[in-house]
């Protein structure tokens, strides 16, 4: 699917969505944009954060994301299996916070 179908070329949520669907394909799960993220979207907002549900292995993403984005990683509830990956520099999004489905 074209990154621009919803208005994601345009926005600055460009840099970011086309490697985390890069690693949806390589690992075969399915990754999903929920909350705030989906309102900005729609409402022609810009996005600050971005709330991710995994169908897989939420570590792996997490740790994958981390080194994708120069960022870092942090185990914000180990028993939940909610990770946040704080982006590194030269990305508009601050972090990406990612949950199992």
């Amino acid at each position: 699917m074209p990154t621009d179908q919803f208005g994601i070329g345009s926005s600055n949520l460009a840099g970011v969505i086309p490697p985390i669907g890069r690693l949806s394909k390589r690992f075969d799960i399915s990754i999903y944009v929920v909350g705030g993220a989906v309102r900005d979207l729609l409402l022609n907002r810009s996005v600050s954060d971005l709330d991710l549900l995994v169908d897989g292995d939420v570590a792996n993403a997490s740790l994958w994301m981390s080194e994708e984005f120069a960022g870092k990683r942090i185990i914000l509830d180990h028993e939940r299996q909610i990770h946040r990956v704080i982006l590194g520099e030269g990305y508009e999004i601050h972090h990406i916070d990612i949950a199992q489905q």
